[in-house]
């Protein structure tokens, strides 16, 4: 059986959003207090191609320099981190909305 190819997922100018993740909170005031699990995920532009970058693993996932909003300079992030940004959208994730 033959792998198959990757390719990369975004092109560039693609308006891209982080995926959801949990951020571990260790600040002693923050800690016993309320505080959301998951934060709002950043939004931003990509502004160069895929490119394949080795990990310590073997794996070579495509990474992109990604512009987020509010931002002058860029972050490399690798393809699995990232998601298509929606058109419309509130301000909470959990409520997205599509005109249709």
């Amino acid at each position: 059986m033959v792998n198959k190819l990757s390719v990369p997922k975004y092109k560039l100018l693609d308006r891209v959003k982080e995926n959801q993740k949990i951020t571990l909170v260790t600040d002693k005031v923050h800690f016993h207090g309320k505080r959301e699990r998951y934060l709002s995920p950043k939004r931003g532009i990509i502004r160069s191609e895929g490119y394949k970058k080795g990990q310590r693993g073997g794996a070579k996932p495509f990474w992109y320099n990604v512009q987020w909003d509010g931002r002058t300079h860029t972050d490399p992030i690798p393809q699995h981190r990232l998601t298509l940004e929606e058109k419309d959208y509130n301000q909470n994730d959990s409520t997205v909305t599509t005109n249709g």
